[in-house]
């Protein structure tokens, strides 16, 4: 996961991204980063047609090691857009 002159709102998108979860950014970062993370993962597909990533675990350990940034699971209210039909 790589990411040149980004925000670190753009490193959120790319966590959830990977990590199928919402992401909430309480690091107080402003400013633009450098990214490049690599840890051993791979896409895979469920019996659904689904994605997920096998290795999630290894992206967390990697933004910890080498960003400094430990991601926590924590139960907060988040705002979230449901699209329940389209016409």
């Amino acid at each position: 996961m790589s990411r040149t002159d980004g925000l670190i709102d753009y490193l959120i998108y790319d966590l959830q991204y990977y990590l199928q979860v919402p992401v909430v950014n309480r690091t107080g970062l402003a400013g633009r980063f450098d990214v490049d993370l690599t840890w051993d993962d791979e896409m895979k597909w469920d019996g659904t047609g689904h994605y997920y990533f096998s290795n999630p675990d290894g992206l967390k350990r990697v933004v910890l090691d080498q960003l400094g940034l430990e991601l926590v699971p924590s139960r907060e209210s988040i705002e979230m857009l449901v699209v329940e039909k389209v016409k």
